[in-house]
């Protein structure tokens, strides 16, 4: 650099917050407040990065046996999942990995997931419509389609059917969109 462009910047203290950080009419001039570090703050930087990287081993742990020996090393790209879902009553995550219902907003199906129980001696039929007129009219159901209730393991709140297929469906759950 010649001499002619030196720095007019001047050392700031980093140990306050620089004046226009808390710009307001209703404060002091002069009112320095301390930086705090992240530790006082609560706050990880990299907790993000560090959530996301468990999120994707666990998803690329579904699909290692499906994966060839050569691809072990650079990994292909995780498909998008629609949505992560969590248990209503709780909040605990239940599935990382599904695909939305192109109809029902609010269900979706998945192959994997994650603090849940299948609950294998109860059986759960969908009524296709009712036979007959009034208060006693029976429902006829499909004998193919047969599901078993699916319980959060904290709470056990239902949320979810499993079908013959090995799917859940999951239908009582909070979903955060990604």
């Amino acid at each position: 650099r010649s001499p002619a462009y030196k720095s007019t910047t001047t050392e700031v203290d980093k140990s306050k917050y620089d004046d226009i950080y808390f710009d307001s009419d209703d404060e002091e001039e002069g009112d320095k407040r301390n930086v705090k570090t992240n530790d006082e703050l609560l706050y990880d930087p990299n907790m993000d990065d560090d959530d996301q990287t468990w999120v994707d081993d666990i998803r690329r742990s579904y699909q290692h046996s499906q994966q060839p020996k050569s691809e072990e090393k650079n990994p292909k790209p995780l498909p998008n999942s629609d949505a992560v879902l969590n248990c209503p009553a709780c909040f605990t995550v239940v599935c990382l990995d599904c695909q939305r219902h192109e109809i029902y907003k609010t269900q979706y199906r998945a192959m994997f997931v994650i603090n849940c129980t299948v609950i294998t001696d109860e059986l759960m039929k969908v009524p296709i419509k009712k036979k007959g007129r009034g208060k006693k009219a029976k429902a006829i159901t499909n004998p193919d389609d047969e599901f078993h209730p699916v319980r959060c393991d904290r709470c056990t709140t239902e949320i979810a059917m499993y079908d013959k297929d090995e799917v859940y469906h999951f239908f009582n759950v909070v979903a955060s969109h990604t």
